[in-house]
């Protein structure tokens, strides 16, 4: 299943917000776990796109706590 990448611009680890990937990259987030140990919440399943996109927006849920690590990064 398709998943996006929800999450900021993060260009130099070759992230780009909207991404879309044909399945989870899950041996690509496993590289950022030790930088950015949230990243994977920002691949989302293309079919909870709308309800991941809420969840970034809305203050304390892991969503939102993964985009706001991922800006600080960069």
């Amino acid at each position: 299943m398709p998943v996006i990448y929800i999450g900021p611009n993060q260009l130099k680890l070759g992230l780009k917000q909207n991404t879309i990937y044909e399945e989870y990259p899950k041996e690509f987030v496993e590289g950022l776990k030790g930088e950015y140990p949230l990243a994977g919440r920002l691949f989302v399943p293309s079919d909870k796109l709308g309800a991941a996109m809420e969840n970034a927006a809305k203050k304390g849920t892991p969503e939102y706590l993964a985009m706001k690590q991922m800006e600080v990064g960069d």
